[in-house]
């Protein structure tokens, strides 16, 4: 900020991903930038869509990482189900859509999306339409705080 105005700040930033809120989204917020957020669904593991028996190629990015091992894409899964599948059912919206409704909840945050086809376009943009309450932003507290514990 001391060699120029800062209008932005991209980070990787999700519901299991949120080391910005130490600092940078703070700071974000007091200085009227916006926090853009990349990999806001995790690289698909906050879709529940990813199957354990998923192979990544050698040149995928998850390939290797122990967050998207067979054991952690189950465990993953089976919480998102345990504390998100009646909040998903109540909005009409996947899981995945959840997570990026939660970060897009904050005025200063904006989520990077990616998207293969047009039906992901369409269901991504679903995301904006969500309007989560007290009981569903506990659901999401609870799924966090219990992938803290358990996963990667």
């Amino acid at each position: 900020a001391k060699y120029g105005q800062v209008d932005a700040d991209q980070e990787k930033y999700s519901i299991i991903d949120r080391a910005v809120e130490k600092d940078l989204l703070l700071w974000c917020q007091k200085n009227g930038a916006t926090m853009i957020a990349y990999s806001p669904m995790a690289k698909g593991l906050l879709t529940g869509k990813l199957s354990p028996e998923r192979q990544f190629s050698s040149d995928d990015s998850r390939f290797g990482d122990e967050r998207y091992s067979p054991e952690n894409i189950q465990k993953t899964n089976i919480l998102l189900e345990k504390h998100l599948k009646n909040v998903a059912l109540k909005h009409n919206a996947s899981y995945g859509n959840l997570a990026v409704a939660w970060l897009i909840r904050n005025p200063s945050v904006v989520a990077l999306i990616g998207a293969r086809n047009k039906s992901q376009v369409s269901e991504n943009i679903l995301s904006a339409l969500i309007s989560l309450d007290s009981e569903d932003l506990k659901a999401l507290k609870l799924f966090i705080s219990e992938y803290s514990r358990l996963a990667v």
